[in-house]
């Protein structure tokens, strides 16, 4: 558990990095996502075979809503990254519109008359918009893992905790956990 704590935590890192580094922002969300998928099922490899009936294993729901959270970091870098792009295609569009061939503006006014040049120009000013979502992720990831990790250990008293059956297959100590269906 720790160590996917620490992986969200590098994770969460890349949003202080430059959008403008890519490779560097990606391979920090995509390999931290891909190490607590292997923790997953390191994890998931050292239980007993549990009964199919509607087990639920804390660590297992804990370390699924790890990997949702690095997913997250990834996923918003590639949001911020099209708002780049969008941002930079309406600074080079208001650059052409101060041109002086009014022949080209006209063709263009007539054009943006049409439902689907407009609704493509909300869709990009809107896009455009997401190039700052870095500085909204910075409090609100944290706010929202914070608020997942109370809630989980909030609810680790809904998990009951049984002995294994099976003895051989549990090692030392070990104890299986199930949710109680209410």
């Amino acid at each position: 558990m720790t160590v996917a704590v620490l992986l969200l935590l590098a994770s969460y890192l890349g949003f202080f990095i430059a959008p403008a580094a890519a490779p560097a922002r990606v391979a920090l969300a995509f390999l931290c996502f891909l190490m607590v998928l292997n923790n997953l099922h390191s994890v998931l490899a050292s239980l007993p075979p549990l009964p199919q009936n509607n087990y639920r294993i804390w660590m297992f729901d804990f370390l699924i809503g790890t990997i949702c959270f690095n997913w997250l970091a990834l996923a918003e870098y590639a949001a911020v990254h099209a708002g780049k792009a969008a941002a930079q295609a309406e600074a080079a569009k208001k650059a052409n519109a101060t041109g002086t061939s009014t022949e080209g503006s006209k063709l263009e006014q007539i054009s943006l008359h049409s439902r689907y040049w407009q609704l493509r120009a909300r869709l990009q000013r809107w896009a455009a918009g997401l190039a700052h979502l870095d500085e909204i992720f910075r409090w609100l990831f944290v706010a929202a893992y914070a608020v997942f990790a109370i809630i989980m250990a909030a609810i680790q008293g809904a998990y009951e905790t049984t002995t294994c059956s099976l003895e051989d297959a549990c090692p030392v100590g070990f104890d299986c956990v199930a949710l109680t269906s209410a």
